[in-house]
């Protein structure tokens, strides 16, 4: 667990079930769930068949939010966020290996079956990208950072 400006505080996510939900959606954005009880907004991604599913995750502006991805595939995969993540307090969670540099999380290697959690407030609205990095792995996605993103409540 790597812990980067600010204290940690432990919070309740949403079931597995939302998970799944947001999983089978992939080739349309899909929306943050809403944490019961808290401000925070999952957003969940499914690595699978060298591809982020969904491709493009709405979350809102101003809010925590919990950016959780879980690797199906059968090799090492990395989340790679292009200048999104530079300089903003974040926590990286999980069983994947957060790099760090200058400018804060350079990216998170997640290993096959593994699962990272990165929570983070953006505060300006946009659409931004991110990638794996490793060699063959044609992999993008995007972040779209939204002020009134509509949000999915679990059931």
């Amino acid at each position: 667990m790597t812990l980067r400006q600010g204290a940690y505080r432990p919070r309740a996510i949403a079931g597995a079930g939302s998970f799944f939900l947001l999983a089978l959606l992939p080739h349309s954005p899909v929306s943050a769930d809403t944490v019961h009880g808290t401000d925070q907004v999952v957003a969940a991604v499914t690595i699978r068949a060298r591809a982020f599913n969904p491709a493009t995750v709405k979350v809102p502006v101003g809010r925590e939010v919990l950016l959780v991805f879980e690797n199906q595939d059968v090799e090492l995969h990395a989340f790679v966020p292009l200048r999104v993540l530079d300089d903003i307090p974040l926590h990286v969670d999980g069983n994947g290996a957060a790099q760090f540099g200058d400018h804060g999380l350079v990216r998170v290697l997640i290993p096959s079956g593994g699962r990272a959690e990165i929570r983070f407030m953006l505060q300006r609205p946009g659409l931004y990208d991110y990638r794996c990095d490793l060699p063959g792995h044609q992999m993008r996605a995007q972040i779209s950072v939204e002020e009134d993103a509509p949000h999915q409540v679990p059931p």
